[in-house]
């Protein structure tokens, strides 16, 4: 009746009493619930963080994009002085817009403002993946035998050790 889970072939259990895996799984749930609201309330604090940066970045975005673009009142200004000009001396040329060219102190604005807002995105999308994560590790334990629940919660806590869970949501903020 061995099972295999992952890389662990596991022998039955035949002279281990049932009370030692209940005392073992009840330890370890009492670590793994602290463990687990550690983890989910840090990545709800990063999601909150990340929304409300988000929406205050997010005017200075639309204001500061406005400097990336040419005024109209700039065009019609410079279209009515082309057209005053050749109405008093027809020998005037037609009106030719100049190119325009952002500044380089607005491209760099938005530049950074782009960056931060992008990462910002980019660590509630991990904070996201990483609240599943986290939702999945006990999932589905109470489920089984005594030492069925031990074993799979000893490969998942496996799994979090080789995956590196931890230095994964340290890294997050």
């Amino acid at each position: 009746m061995a099972k295999e889970y992952g890389q662990h072939n596991v022998p039955p259990a035949t002279n281990v009493d049932n009370s030692a895996w209940e005392i073992y799984n009840n330890r370890a749930l009492s670590i793994d619930r602290e463990l687990i609201k550690d983890w989910s309330d840090s990545l709800n604090t990063l999601l909150i963080f990340a929304a409300l940066y988000s929406a205050v970045l997010t005017p200075f975005i639309i204001e500061s994009m406005k400097l990336l673009q040419e005024d109209p009142a700039d065009i019609t200004k410079d279209a009515l002085l082309a057209i005053t000009r050749q109405l008093a001396n027809s020998s005037v040329p037609a009106f030719e817009p100049e190119t325009f060219v952002a500044p380089e102190y607005a491209v760099r604005i938005n530049y950074y403002f782009f960056l931060s807002i992008s990462s910002s995105l980019a660590a509630a999308l991990g904070a996201v993946l990483a609240l599943q994560w986290v939702g999945s590790y006990d999932a589905g334990l109470n489920q089984s035998s005594p030492e069925e629940r031990a074993l799979q919660r000893h490969v998942r806590y496996d799994g979090i050790k080789h995956w590196k869970m931890v230095q994964i949501i340290a890294f997050l903020p």
